[in-house]
């Protein structure tokens, strides 16, 4: 069985090419273009990993009320699992992020930190890899 998920949309399929590229180390559902309200099927398509790496809001319109909502239902979902968020650049959709994070313990990676070139995906997905907690 492998030892993480991870969830989300482009950003995670991203860093799931870098930490796969030496062989499987972690599962994929996540999606290209995926918004927050495919978070729960993938979560059921998935099953449940006790490190669980999510990646999502980018794609939800500005100002949507269901991010908020579909982030706190996907952590529930979550159960127990070890989760580590990445922050999208998006600072309103990073703050939605950071309060279901909060609410439940989980760790947090922040975009903000990494270079980009389009404002949405970081240049690099090997540093943002890199920079995951073990």
């Amino acid at each position: 069985m492998l030892d993480c998920l991870l969830l989300g949309d482009s950003i995670a399929t991203g860093i799931a090419a870098v930490l796969n590229a030496g062989g499987p180390i972690c599962a994929v559902a996540a999606r290209v273009g995926a918004g927050s309200g495919e978070l729960a099927a993938q979560i059921a398509k998935a099953g449940p990993y006790p490190v669980t790496i999510v990646s999502m809001g980018t794609n939800d319109k500005r100002g949507s009320t269901g991010l908020d909502t579909n982030l706190a239902n996907a952590r529930m979902a979550l159960g127990r699992a070890r989760v580590l968020w990445v922050l999208p650049y998006d600072r309103r959709a990073a703050y939605s992020v950071t309060q279901v994070a909060f609410r439940f313990g989980d760790e947090l990676i922040d975009l903000a930190g990494f270079a980009t070139r389009d404002r949405i995906h970081p240049a690099s997905y090997r540093e943002v890899a890199a920079a995951l907690p073990k």
